[in-house]
């Protein structure tokens, strides 16, 4: 399962130093839950005000601390206490090897310079093969979160110390990494992991834990090298593998701590799912160290204001820069759009819109990540707002604009990343509006419409045989234009797009590019019985809370028919530099709007008719051909061995070849084409008919006396020439009647 990072719910954003508790610091912890820490005093030193560094060390402690010269302005003591009762690390794979609390109470906190702390360790702690480096945390006592909280350190090999700065004195325990507990260790990377946890990834089987984590290692180098090409990382990050419901990192050190409850499939499963499976950790591992990234420009509080923004930058990284691995965004949901661009709810879904910016509109993520890394932001809104001026106008488009082509590209386009099972309707939680034969009008609510969403709006009517609905939409009452400045009215920037199709095939719906704001400008457009009009309802402007307003639906009979025409000429060249040309006019016929596409190249006049609705009306292709014309085909008068030829063809016809329904071959005098397609047989699929021309012809031989060569006159038909084919596809299983 993917288990993105959710280090940085608000509540946690003041926290400054790594991971978050359970409770937010803004919601203190309750007086009778809080750990008590007990203490026992080793060392009280009064320290002078001085121009040198003043050192405190406690008899037989594994702790000294360095006051920095100048720190203290006035005398005053610095306490230093053992902790008895250290409170569990916030890593079940480490242990307390030494915990002091560290008190100054009379300087201001932070200290103006930092102070520095050296704890001492024993060699003989450090599992074997593991690197102190990646064996010792240090980390220090946050007492609002109740929690232990990781702090950047370095490791003296050679005096076996561990040495930490610090601009504030509180509890600080130097934890070390259990006997139990293996690493893999790469350049930049060293993975810890319990090798009695028993997990698995990347097709290992439980007991085969260091070959996961060996894995792991490899993709975090993989992403790391394509993260540093272009962005800041640390040198050296520590992956810890744990038994812990959701993967995160911690916002000081860099460092992350990755779910052991990775992808894994059953031993029954296919190729394609162990492959969906090793691409979720490959994205997971990718995704936390984007935050790494991240975290290299902005603290844990600017990454938390910009929370949405964040996880869903990471989830493109992960996807788009890093791993290619399909996963990205993979909890997006058929209703997505009904959330704001900023939601928390949907904040790894939004990825997808960062990716259309980038490989739809062509807009820079670098450029995106650049400018709201420097900009100020206060919310998920005003960062969502940083997005807007990063790219409003580029490509020429503006802001609101992009954001109304992702959401028609996100519900009707193929290649959208919307995965409907079964009912696209009531998967997108569309509000269905159907009006019988005796309803002329109805009103549509569209409810708590939020900045920067979507909700959509679906009309169907039912119809007569034979007949269309004409159905005519728009809202009660004028809203305010999306790009009126400084618009503020509860209705601001909603925009309101048509779409036809048919009634609840996503994939059949077709823009009509129709737009309204205004009651007055309507959306209208006929409906047959297995049609829908779509509403989408796009607020593209960045005010607080949510609106709501009323549609005007009406609905008449209608009879009228459409009727596209279609001009067809083709140009060739049967034989010889004389030119055929043919041309011929045609109609399609019924109750609905249909779109003709007519396709020629050296061979081919190819008409793709789409959304043919009339179960009775033919479509006719008929044109005209003339015997002079014809004739250019050879040469009237030619001496072959000094005979005189002359060939007649005044007789030609067409050879029609049909490929559906059946075979069928018809032989039509010349003068006139006509072809005519019924209904019944585009049902079968694509239609084609290919058209030759044949004809009769006399080749009379004048010859001298003396030649070898008779004179005589040779009579027959001639072989086939194709002038036309006519190409009518319906679309994927036929039209059905």
């Amino acid at each position: 399962m993917h288990k993105p990072v959710k280090l940085l719910a608000l509540g946690c954003v003041i926290m400054l130093l790594g991971g978050c508790g359970s409770t937010p610091k803004n919601t203190p912890v309750p007086a009778s839950n809080k750990i008590v820490i007990t203490k026992q005093l080793l060392l009280s030193k009064l320290l002078a005000v001085s121009s040198q560094d003043q050192v405190a060390t406690p008899a037989n402690a594994r702790v000294s601390v360095r006051i920095p010269a100048g720190l203290v302005s006035t005398p005053q003591t610095v306490d230093i206490s053992a902790i008895i009762n250290p409170p569990a690390p916030f890593f079940a794979g480490l242990q307390s090897l030494a915990a002091y609390d560290v008190s100054l109470p009379k300087t201001a906190d932070p200290f103006a310079q930092p102070a520095t702390l050296e704890f001492t360790y024993d060699p003989a702690v450090i599992p074997t093969g593991v690197l102190p480096r990646d064996a010792l945390v240090m980390a220090y006592w946050d007492e609002g979160e109740q929690n232990w909280v990781e702090a950047p350190s370095t490791v003296d090999e050679t005096n076996h110390k561990v040495i930490v700065k610090t601009t504030h004195f509180s509890p600080w325990n130097l934890f070390g990494l259990l006997k139990d507990y293996e690493v893999v260790s790469s350049e930049h990377f060293g993975v810890l992991y319990d090798k009695n946890l028993n997990f698995k990834c990347f097709g290992t089987e439980t007991g085969n834990e260091r070959l996961c984590a060996t894995g792991i290692s490899k993709v975090a180098e993989q992403a790391y090298k394509i993260y540093a090409a272009t962005y800041n990382l640390p040198n050296h990050i520590v992956i810890y593998i744990e038994d812990r419901e959701e993967s995160k990192m911690s916002s000081y050190t860099g460092n992350i701590l990755l779910s052991s409850k990775l992808e894994t499939v059953g031993s029954d499963s296919t190729p394609a799912k162990l492959a969906l499976a090793d691409n979720r950790v490959k994205h997971e591992v990718a995704h936390e160290l984007f935050h790494v990234v991240q975290n290299q420009y902005l603290n844990v509080y600017s990454m938390g204001i910009r929370q949405w923004w964040i996880e869903a930058s990471a989830d493109y990284a992960a996807n788009q820069l890093a791993m290619h691995d399909g996963t990205m965004g993979m909890d997006i949901k058929p209703d997505y759009l009904e959330n704001s661009l900023y939601a928390i709810s949907t904040e790894y879904a939004t990825s997808h819109f960062i990716d259309y910016l980038e490989n739809h509109l062509g807009l820079s993520f670098r450029y995106m990540f650049d400018f709201i890394n420097t900009q100020n932001a206060m919310d998920g809104q005003e960062t969502l707002m940083l997005l807007k001026r990063a790219n409003d106008g580029k490509g020429g488009l503006a802001f609101q604009d992009m954001y109304r082509g992702f959401a028609a590209y996100y519900l009707f386009d193929p290649k959208s990343p919307i995965k409907v099972a079964a009912d696209f309707n009531a998967e997108t939680r569309a509000q269905i509006n159907h009006l019988d034969l005796t309803q002329e009008t109805a009103t549509a609510t569209v409810p708590n419409l939020s900045p920067y969403s979507s909700k959509l709006v679906v009309v169907t009517a039912d119809t007569d045989a034979g007949q269309t609905r004409t159905i005519s939409v728009g809202p009660h009452e004028d809203l305010a234009p999306p790009d009126a400045p400084g618009a503020v009215s509860d209705t601001a920037g909603i925009v309101i797009e048509g779409f036809k199709g048919k009634n609840n095939e996503r994939l059949s719906v077709m823009p009509l590019s129709k737009t309204t704001w205004t009651k007055a400008k309507k959306i209208t457009v006929d409906l047959g019985p297995d049609d829908a009009l779509y509403l989408l309802v796009i607020d593209t402007h960045n005010t607080t809370g949510t609106k709501s307003f009323d549609l005007d639906i009406t609905a008449t009979l209608s009879t009228k028919t459409k009727t596209v025409s279609i001009d067809m000429s083709k140009n060739g060249d049967l034989g010889g530099n004389n030119p055929l040309k043919i041309t011929g006019t045609g109609s399609v016929k019924g109750p609905s709007e249909m779109v003709v596409v007519a396709q020629k190249d050296a061979n081919l006049l190819r008409l793709d008719i789409v959304n043919v609705k009339s179960a009775t009306m033919p479509i006719t292709i008929s044109g005209d051909l003339t015997a002079g014309a014809q004739k250019n085909h050879w040469v009237d008068e030619s001496v072959m061995n000094g005979c005189t030829v002359t060939r007649d063809a005044s007789n030609f016809r067409y050879k029609i070849t049909y490929n559906a329904p059946v075979k069928d071959e018809v032989i039509q005098q010349g003068g006139s084409l006509n072809l005519t397609v019924t209904q019944e047989t585009l049902t079968k699929g694509e239609f084609r008919a290919d058209v030759d021309l044949i004809w009769d012809f006399a080749n009379t031989y004048e010859c001298p006396e003396d030649s070898q060569t008779p004179s005589r006159t040779d009579k027959g038909i001639a072989p086939g020439t194709n002038i036309l084919r006519v190409s009518i596809q319906t679309p994927s299983g036929g039209w059905g009647l």
